[in-house]
């Protein structure tokens, strides 16, 4: 729906293609051959270099093709009730319940204007690059104790970026990008930590950020 309701014709329909020649089991059968032979060649180069190539390509693709769901819901609520001066103490009904999502959005509004007004619409779109940044380290940090193939990682990864939360990392104008992030990094960790791969106190300082992003969070205490 995205697709064909934001962007031009020739990309939604060649969306639609891509997307419909995976149920032929032949196209889905090539594909992994070349998922795999792309994966065992991606192995094995250094984690920096994957992180900066994959860092490129999500800004890249968040500069061609920025999300336009802030012209709907919410996200037009928020450009039209966030002020652009990062001076501003006010408190908005969309921050009430996100102490650190308030802070984040005026400190990106003062680094990018140094002081000076800054739009609402450029401003989410920094932070939520930073976020799509953050969770694509979460999830490469994450694979690295996974017993699995090259191939097997990467389609992992790819089922964990790709999913809904996705639409957050490029331009959406919401206030949960970095709460995704962090409840993933919260879950992420806390398996770790279960399974004594890392200490449970990186667990916690997940748990905490998640929890300033958005109080709700405190469902996850049990």
């Amino acid at each position: 729906v995205h697709l064909f309701a934001f962007y031009p014709l020739w990309f939604s329909v060649l969306a639609m293609i891509v997307s419909g020649a995976l149920f032929v089991r032949g196209v889905r059968t090539k594909m992994l051959d070349i998922c795999r032979v792309i994966a065992d060649w991606v192995s094995r180069k250094p984690t920096t270099l994957v992180f900066l190539a994959l860092a490129a390509g999500l800004s890249a693709i968040a500069f061609l093709f920025p999300a336009r769901l802030h012209l709907l819901g919410d996200g037009d609520l928020i450009a039209q009730l966030t002020s652009a001066d990062p001076g501003l103490k006010d408190l908005s009904a969309n921050f009430r319940n996100q102490p650190l999502m308030f802070f984040a959005v005026r400190g990106t509004q003062y680094a990018l204007g140094q002081g000076a007004p800054v739009d609402v619409l450029p401003t989410y779109r920094v932070m939520d690059l930073a976020a799509g940044l953050l969770f694509i380290s979460s999830i490469m940090f994450f694979l690295r104790f996974l017993n699995r193939s090259p191939v097997e990682k990467g389609l992992i990864g790819c089922l964990l970026f790709f999913g809904a939360s996705s639409k957050f990392f490029f331009g959406y104008v919401e206030n949960y990008a970095f709460l995704c992030v962090f409840l993933s990094a919260y879950l992420i960790c806390g398996w770790l930590a279960l399974e004594k791969h890392i200490h449970p106190l990186i667990a916690v300082l997940c748990f905490l950020c998640m929890l300033g992003m958005h109080l709700a969070s405190l469902v996850f205490v049990p």
